[in-house]
């Protein structure tokens, strides 16, 4: 066993010589957790039994993020014939805690391999987390305003840790440079929301009134219903829906992604995200057509889903649209990135709290509605919880 610690002492007094190790957070067994698991689970260990471990002890004035950073790569050095997964590493390095804050309960994703602290029932981890997160990046995808000639989120389906992999190495990059902006830094207050729209779609494809003939199709018997799961989130006419494959779940929360506000619509110093319109909103009014559609997609692949991944066209059937020469319209819902505050679009005068207002360069959400301008000004309320449930 290798085992890292803060400090060794002996007693030469006790018989046999006792040795004492001082562990501080993030210490411990480096390699060896198996053996160790032998040890105690055995059920007649002789007294004549002994096991080789190698202590090593880090320096006391190595701390905080260079500290965490020389534990990962001595745990990763020593782990060679079972690789340290990625996600274990990211999450001891503190590279999803801006996304942690975001969401109202955490426990909901296992962040690292046996994650004792989350849920019990909980079916997503770190890594296909990220990936869904992911699916919102108007940067990396096709979007209306800041990625009119980008591709559609079909390689998001089709690979799984190459997103995560590449994910990390821009984190290790931004925390070596303070100046540097963390990776989908304007994706994280989206980071409850993703949570939300992946119950919702479940609680729908279960429930919900579709057309006609969608429950007898090849894509829903074949493809979307199955198993059960509780949902997380309060809200729902049932407390279940379907479980859904995660290439599914890929593809369904990537057609949110035109819907996404962000301002100032380039990628360095976005002060403000947001929803152009509520997602439960647009699902509500497209999802018939969009099911329908995906239902026509899979039966062209011959009811394939392996063909149906593959293909570009399910990946392409946005959920909101920006008319031909139309301006972006100000958004339902924001998010202030510096401060988590969120805001939700007012018509009451007398309940409005800020106001949006816009020019050339950038927008500027002004905190008192006194100042409002002549005219029609963009009125919002704050407002407490995730995505807009009033």
């Amino acid at each position: 066993m290798a085992v890292l610690c803060g400090g060794v002492s002996t007693d030469s007094n006790s018989d046999p010589d006792s040795v004492t190790l001082q562990f501080n957070s993030g210490e411990g067994i480096c390699n060896g957790g198996h053996t160790y698991f032998a040890i105690q689970t055995a059920d007649d260990l002789s007294e004549q039994a002994g096991v080789h471990m190698e202590v090593m002890v880090l320096p006391p004035d190595l701390r905080g993020d260079k500290r965490r950073e020389e534990i990962t790569e001595i745990s990763g050095a020593r782990n060679n014939n079972n690789r340290l997964d990625n996600r274990s590493e990211a999450d001891f390095l503190g590279y999803y805690d801006y996304f942690k804050e975001h969401i109202h309960d955490p426990k909901i994703i296992s962040w690292h391999e046996g994650d004792s602290d989350a849920h019990e029932k909980s079916h997503i981890d770190a890594v296909h987390y990220l990936r869904l997160l992911k699916s919102l990046d108007p940067f990396a995808y096709r979007h209306p305003v800041c990625n009119d000639a980008g591709s559609a989120h079909k390689s998001l389906a089709t690979t799984r840790s190459r997103i995560h992999s590449n994910w990390m190495d821009q984190m290790k990059s931004a925390m070596k440079d303070e100046r540097e902006q963390k990776p989908l830094y304007y994706i994280a207050p989206h980071a409850d929301d993703i949570l939300y729209l992946r119950d919702m779609i479940s609680h729908s494809l279960k429930h919900d009134s579709l057309s006609s003939g969608f429950r007898k199709t090849s894509f829903f018997q074949d493809y979307v219903s199955g198993e059960d799961r509780e949902l997380w989130y309060d809200g729902f006419e049932h407390p279940d829906g379907f479980e859904l494959r995660q290439t599914l779940e890929v593809l369904f929360l990537g057609l949110f992604r035109t819907d996404l506000y962000i301002m100032p619509g380039k990628k360095e110093n976005v002060s403000y995200t947001g929803w152009y319109v509520a997602p439960e909103d647009l699902w509500d009014n497209l999802k018939i057509k969009v099911l329908d559609s995906m239902a026509n997609y899979f039966k062209e692949v011959d009811n394939d889903p392996k063909q149906f991944i593959r293909v570009s066209a399910p990946f392409e059937q946005d959920l909101f649209t920006i008319g031909l020469r139309n301006d972006p319209p100000d958004p339902d819902i924001l998010y202030d990135i510096e401060s988590n505050n969120r805001y939700r679009r007012t018509d009451d005068t007398n309940e409005a709290t800020h106001w949006l207002r816009t020019n050339t360069e950038f927008d500027e959400l002004v905190s008192t509605v006194e100042e409002a301008p002549s005219g029609d000004p963009t009125l919002y309320v704050s407002h407490s919880g995730g995505l807009s449930i009033n």
